[in-house]
């Protein structure tokens, strides 16, 4: 595993991906380490790193604290422990994003005394540590009434150093000894083995005041208050634990500190007591929760809602101060002291803040109150106090410390102008051991370099080193210097450190090649600390929890572990971006995509990051199977082969489940039936949690106060087991919870003494803060010391914390089972398909007798054959569909064929009557003469009927072999046979009657015909006869040729007529007026 170290006097960023590996160092100094992007542990394995880096077997660390951040990192703070005892001002930051250790700093030590006898009682090391803060009072102090209310008699075992060097180290107990009234607390170190106070640590921090007269504060503001007994308090709960000013009335007392009180809840008490400025604090009080909570997210000093008490009117002078103008903050409340003739009550808005702040650098770095840590601690509480001023007052606020009180003492734009540095080492820097080594002077040096960054400037410090810092805003140096106080310094951080973790926050918070970094850099060159910006390379890097899924929608967090850069553009490959810096994208369709990031570093360039193919959505590949066939009713064995295990259906979804394996029986089926099968492939369980109970130290618990482990669940999983340990057998109830701890899910399960594999098998859901818990007495072993959290379970579960509020306690379940779900593929239809055995039977559309001319239709009743029909046993060419349609007399059959064999159907006789001959015979000319007749013979025969047609219509009675016609018409005979019924009609027979006249009636003037015989054409003149048209009609009656006569006197006619005899026929006004009997010759 790669690591790069960054000493504590100079920071060295490294972009690259490679670099030689350096140790993490254990000399009591300070260091930041930075993972190689690729090789970043687990927060789990941060112990496995600092054994494999040189940390001894009986070195550890314990949490102290764990804080997450506005930009989704979480921050742990770890105490170092040296044979079961905590090493002062030994403090190791862990900086994780999303489970993944980014970076880590802080001083470690693996070099204490092997041994150290403790040969000093508590009692007697107890006296001689309040003597020693006695000893240190003046005269006024020593006489205070209460002088030990509130020390801590029972002290902490612990390694501390000489002068918090980190170097000389001695078992000592630390005391906390605190005379309240008198004002005055400390940590004090009596060495175990020789009794002496080998150390201490000044836990009140004071703001000093002194000058002249002010004017007043912040005129007209709101607070909040409460109604008690008719009257209104200086007291609020909604800020945290709430909010309360007291009145000290001069005195000493905090136990006898009255409630400020109002009539009317409007706040006018201007009097000789000052009761006015009790407003102040309380007021500034509560703006300064607000700065805190609306700007960071913080919840009071102890981001945990501590309340904040301000007592007003306190007597400094009888608690041992010269004068009563001071304020501090005690390491549990804000004391303020009235002033002096000339200077006012010590309670603006600005050093309300300053005192606040000095409760959050308590809970957080702890920056140890003497020399540059001190300093550093005064100055933090200076800048946020500024900050605070500035928010709650724009337009007043300004850049001096105590102007509001008539005694200005410092100035964070000039502080030359107040004695004090505004150059590390430079002019005015204390060197002395007064004010535990000048903090309220040496403070100078940060309150600058805030400044500058804040507002920016130029110059030459006091090193001769020309500066020119560009103006980032109040904003951005106040968030730059919270997070470096909070996350990164330690109890004796110094100002190199300050300068190496304000740019590592500055990196958090903006890109490593941002304008806030270049600025935060150059501002510190500027006061003498470290050297100005170098630019350095931009990479673009990023990593993905999860890469590939079987199901949609997939949601995949992405963690951008890019250095260099100041702003982000991501494209997912399927037409998403985001320019978050960690940002979530949902994928909802399957696919391959390739995701590129770009880092976009400012004035250092960008780089870009395709990962091609990165994310990999595929459903699981469907199981490959035959379909199989049989003969009528029958059983099938289907067989299919896939991934995982093989589930069979009914139906292509949903359906009715019939079986697992890769076979599946389907027992007797008489119709063809489609079945389905799917793959689903279940993952291999994945372990996590602590996976026994010797982490660390612990007992069984009964659980009379209801505890629990707390988690998280990004996706739907199955906790399928953990594993417990119970003292006495019996039952114990198991609950899932919400975060609102209603029980989802509960189990009762029989355990047995000791070691328990618990099978659980509840369905999580996704949700945050849930809860794994006993319902009612537990008697289940449970960790109090060891579990450092987060527990991450694959990309899916994490454990949190547990409930109890102490650090390293875990509760009741251990190795936790984990199984997420499988991937389930599409359906495969596999089809068992059932060939009924052939049949063959043939029926008849109509009667299977039937005269020439007519059919029947045959068709096979068994559909989905191949058929073949055949006549009197003999194949019929082509006659291969299931109907056949019969014309001649013979035996039909139908021979069905399938898969399952040939069958030949019944036979049908079919019948072919012939037709009778149909003829008839005239007797006469055609046509003929109206009024005379001619006669139509039919043919003769055996067991004949005849009817007559004209027309072809029926001629009643006209049944006869003969029949006489005396008018035109179409004429016919059907002759029937009346032994069988078939029936023929002879050719239609065109007869026509004219109107007859002798040869001599026809005179020259009329027709003409010439030549006659012919044998090209014939001529035909009209003379004055004016026919409508002609025809010319052979000797059957047919009709060869018609023309047009109209207003022609004579036509040429019969070119194209063989040779023969034809009657040309004149019409005339619908009669026929001539019949010329021409004959064309050869």
């Amino acid at each position: 595993m790669k690591l790069k170290l960054v000493h504590s006097f100079l920071l060295i960023i490294i972009f690259s991906n490679s670099y030689a590996s350096q140790p993490i160092r254990f000399d009591g100094k300070s260091q930041l380490i930075s993972f190689n992007q690729t090789e970043q542990p687990s927060i789990d394995q941060l112990m496995n790193v600092l054994k494999e880096s040189g940390l001894p077997e009986n070195y550890s660390l314990t949490i102290i604290s764990k804080e997450n951040d506005l930009l989704g990192m979480v921050h742990y703070r770890f105490q170092e422990i040296y044979n079961g005892n905590a090493i002062d001002g030994c403090v190791w930051m862990v900086h994780t994003m999303n489970g993944k250790i980014q970076s880590m700093n802080g001083v470690l030590k693996n070099s204490l005394p092997v041994f150290s006898p403790i040969v000093v009682s508590t009692n007697s090391a107890y006296s001689t540590a309040l003597h020693f803060v006695v000893n240190d009072l003046n005269e006024t102090q020593r006489n205070s009434s209460s002088l030990i209310n509130s020390s801590s008699i029972t002290p902490e075992l612990l390694w501390t150093s000489e002068n918090n060097e980190l170097q000389n180290f001695r078992l000592c107990y630390r005391f906390d000894i605190f005379l309240r009234d008198a004002q005055a607390r400390k940590y004090v170190f009596v060495d175990v083995e020789t009794g002496k106070v080998f150390n201490y640590h000044e836990r009140i921090q004071h703001t000093n005041a002194n000058g002249t007269a002010i004017t007043a504060y912040s005129g007209s503001q709101t607070i909040t208050t409460d109604l008690n007994a008719g009257s209104y308090r200086l007291r609020e709960t909604g800020r945290g634990n709430g909010v309360e000013t007291y009145n000290m009335n001069n005195g000493t007392s905090y136990a006898a500190a009255t409630d400020f009180t109002d009539a009317d809840n409007t706040w006018n008490n201007v009097n000789a007591a000052k009761d006015q400025y009790a407003t102040d604090a309380h007021w500034g009080t509560e703006k300064t929760y607000d700065y805190y909570f609306l700007t960071y997210g913080r919840n009071s000093v102890d981001n945990a809602g501590l309340k904040l008490k301000s007592y007003v009117h306190t007597s400094l002078t009888g608690m041992g101060y010269s004068n009563n103008v001071n304020a501090f903050w005690d390491g549990t409340e804000m004391t303020y002291g009235d002033g002096s003739s000339t200077i006012n009550p010590l309670t603006t808005l600005d050093i309300t803040g300053h005192e606040i702040s000095h409760g959050v650098t308590e809970n957080t770095s702890n920056l140890n109150y003497s020399n540059e840590s001190g300093a550093m601690n005064e100055a933090f509480s200076d800048c946020m106090g500024t900050a605070i001023e500035f928010y709650g007052k724009p337009a007043t606020a300004n850049w001096l410390i105590g102007n509001e009180i008539g005694a200005t003492f410092r100035s964070m734009s000039n502080p030359n102008a107040y004695s004090q540095p505004d150059t590390y080492l430079g002019t005015n820097w204390y060197s002395g051991s007064a004010d535990n080594g000048g903090v309220h002077t040496n403070s100078g040096v940060m309150n600058y370099w805030f400044y500058l960054l804040s507002q920016g400037g130029s110059g030459t410090n006091d090193n001769g080193n020309s500066f020119s810092v560009s103006a980032q805003g109040l904003a951005k140096a106040a968030a730059i210097t919270f997070r470096m106080n909070t996350f990164y310094l330690t109890s004796t951080s110094q100002y190199a450190d300050a300068r190496a973790y304000s740019i590592q926050a500055a990196i958090d918070l903006f890109g490593a090649c941002s304008n806030e970094v270049i600025t935060t850099t150059n501002a510190w060159y500027a006061v003498g600390v470290g050297a100005s910006f170098v630019s350095v390379p931009v990479v673009a890097n990023f990593l993905a929890n999860s890469t590939s899924s079987c199901t949609i929608p997939f949601t995949v967090q992405f963690a951008n572990t890019s250095t260099g850069g100041g702003s982000y553009s991501w494209n997912f490959g399927d037409g998403g971006t985001s320019t978050s810096i960690n940002p979530s994208h949902t994928y909802s369709s399957f696919g391959n995509y390739t995701v590129v990031l770009i880092n976009n570093g400012g004035t250092c360039g960008s780089n870009t990051n395709t990962q091609t193919n990165l994310i990999s959505l595929q459903p699981s590949t469907a199981p490959i199977a035959t379909n199989q066939s049989g003969c009528g009713a029958t059983s099938f064995n289907l067989t299919a082969t896939g991934n995982g295990a093989l589930n069979w259906y009914n139906a292509p979804m949903g359906g009715t489940f019939l079986g697992t394996g890769t076979s599946y029986a389907t027992g007797v089926i008489s119709t063809t039936t489609n079945y389905y099968v799917e793959s689903n492939t279940t993952p291999s369980p994945i372990f996590g949690g602590i996976p026994n109970n010797t982490v660390g130290t612990g007992g069984y618990f009964s659980n009379s106060s209801d505890r629990y482990l707390i988690f998280n669940c990004t996706s739907p999983v199955t906790l399928v087991s953990v594993v417990v340990y119970a003292q006495g057998a019996g039952n114990r109830t198991v609950q899932l919870r919400n975060s609102s701890n209603t029980v989802l899910q509960s189990v009762v399960v029989n355990l047995v003494d000791g070691v328990n594999t618990v099978m659980l098998n509840f369905n999580l859901p996704v949700a945050n803060d849930l809860i794994l818990g006993i319902g009612g007495t537990s008697n289940l072993y449970r960790n109090q010391s060891g579990a450092v959290y987060p527990y991450n379970i694959g990309s899916s579960v994490s454990i949190t914390n547990s409930n109890s509020g102490t650090p390293g306690y875990y509760y009741y379940f251990y190795n936790w089972k984990i199984q997420e779900p499988g991937c389930v593929s599409n359906r495969t239809t596999v089809i068992a398909t059932i060939t009924p055995v052939p049949t063959s039977v043939i029926t008849a559309g109509g009667p299977t007798t039937f005269c020439q001319g007519l059919n029947v239709t045959l068709t096979n009743s068994v559909s989905g054959m191949s058929y073949q029909w055949k006549k009197n046993a003999v194949n019929i060419n082509g006659a291969i569909n299931i109907s056949y349609t019969a014309n001649a007399t013979g035996t039909y059959t139908c021979t069905a064929t399938n898969t399952c064999g040939s069958v030949t159907s019944n036979g049908l006789a079919v019948i072919r009557n012939t037709l009778p001959t149909a003829t008839e015979t005239l007797t006469g000319s055609n046509p003929f003469c109206k009024n005379a007749t001619v006669l139509l013979t039919a043919n003769t025969g055996t067991g004949l009927a005849y009817q007559w047609l004209k027309n072809n219509v029926s001629i009643s009675g006209a049944t006869s072999l003969t029949y006489t016609v005396s008018a035109n018409g179409y004429y016919r005979i059907q002759v029937t046979k009346t032994s069988t019924g078939c029936s023929k009609l002879s050719a239609n027979l065109s007869l026509t009657t004219v109107v007859c006249r002798n040869e001599n009636e026809i005179s020259a003037n009329e027709i003409s015909v010439f030549p006659n015989p012919f044998n090209q054409v014939i001529t035909i003149d009209f003379g004055n006869m004016g026919p409508d048209y002609l025809e010319m009609i052979d000797v059957t009656g047919r009709i060869l040729e018609t023309k047009t006569i109209n207003s022609i006197s004579k036509i040429e006619i019969g070119k194209d007529l063989p040779s023969g005899i034809y009657i040309a026929r004149l019409w005339k006004e619908g009669e026929i007026i001539s019949n010329i009997k021409v004959v064309k010759s050869e």
